[in-house]
């Protein structure tokens, strides 16, 4: 009896570590993807390091945050945005993304796999572009609040793993494609677009129709990226919308020629039937500019003046 009665013991003991790791477990997936919750299971000596892969990160950022948050209380704040997370959240889930981290009003999201597939960053962008519409709905929902979400997306090689030191660590996206597509994010407040991709991320994916918006570099980096605005799926696009994006690249390209005369008179018929398009107005200002003071030697055709280049 007494070898029964020890291995009955051993077993009860051994169901209530399993019951409490699995609560673990569960606890961990609301804050880490579900790889690093295994190897935490696995073992829970968590170290500094991580996992070179390949990535799509989405960056998103709200407007007019600061002001919402200066008039509502921390409760009220708190509450408004666990509904908005709550929106975004779930296409970046349902696409196979996870959410990497949350700062305020912005949200980084990463696709990660250890070899580079077009169809993650595929999975990508039809988050991206659910996230867009859900934060719209999300909007009309509201009364006197918004919070009109731009996004940002960019792949390339990432690092995913413990980063801190050895009494913090957190499960971070670390890599210069976290930065640019913080970057491109930002670049919609300055084109008044909503979804901007860099042209890695979009690079031999029919399915999307994208706006090819020229070349920018952006704050803080020493190469240009090309630019796209991610509009749609290419099946569901009218034939307004597709001439919509085709007579813009041209003007875009008589631009980046220097042909400033004739890239302004492109850019004056599409703003008459398109007189709010951002990116549009933006590069009229710059075909007027330079109109008046041409580039120097070596110009490099890029969506923005020189004097903006930091």
């Amino acid at each position: 009896q007494t070898p029964l009665v020890l291995f009955a013991a051993l077993l009860w003991h051994y169901r209530d570590v399993a019951h409490e790791r699995n609560r673990i477990r569960q606890a961990f997936r609301n804050y880490l993807p579900e790889r690093a919750v295994e190897a935490l299971a696995r073992d829970l000596s968590a170290a500094p390091g991580g996992e070179l892969m390949h990535g799509v990160c989405l960056s998103t950022d709200a407007s007019r945050y600061t002001t919402l948050a200066e008039r509502m209380t921390p409760e009220d704040l708190a509450a408004l945005l666990n509904r908005y997370y709550e929106s975004l959240f779930k296409p970046v889930r349902a696409h196979g993304g996870f959410i990497s981290d949350v700062v305020g009003d912005a949200m980084l999201a990463v696709w990660a796999q250890v070899i580079p597939d077009a169809s993650q960053r595929a999975q990508a962008c039809r988050a991206a572009l659910e996230v867009a519409q859900a934060a719209e709905r999300f909007n009309h929902s509201l009364e006197s609040a918004d919070l009109s979400t731009r996004i940002g997306l960019h792949a390339g090689p990432i690092l995913l793993g413990n980063i801190g030191a050895a009494d913090h660590l957190e499960y971070r996206a670390v890599g210069d494609i976290v930065n640019t597509a913080s970057r491109l994010q930002a670049l919609n407040k300055v084109l008044g677009t909503r979804v901007l991709a860099s042209h890695e991320t979009v690079q031999g994916l029919d399915e999307f129709l994208c706006r090819d918006l020229g070349t920018f570099l952006l704050p803080g980096k020493n190469r240009p990226t090309a630019v796209v605005e991610l509009r749609g799926i290419a099946s569901a696009a009218t034939d307004s919308e597709e001439a919509f994006v085709h007579d813009f690249s041209a003007a875009v390209r008589s631009y980046q020629k220097g042909n400033f005369s004739e890239a302004r008179s492109r850019f004056v018929l599409h703003l008459e039937r398109f007189p709010q398009d951002g990116p549009a107005r933006h590069y009229m200002a710059l075909c007027e500019h330079f109109l008046v003071q041409p580039p120097g030697p070596g110009w490099d055709g890029l969506g923005q003046r020189h004097d903006r280049r930091r």
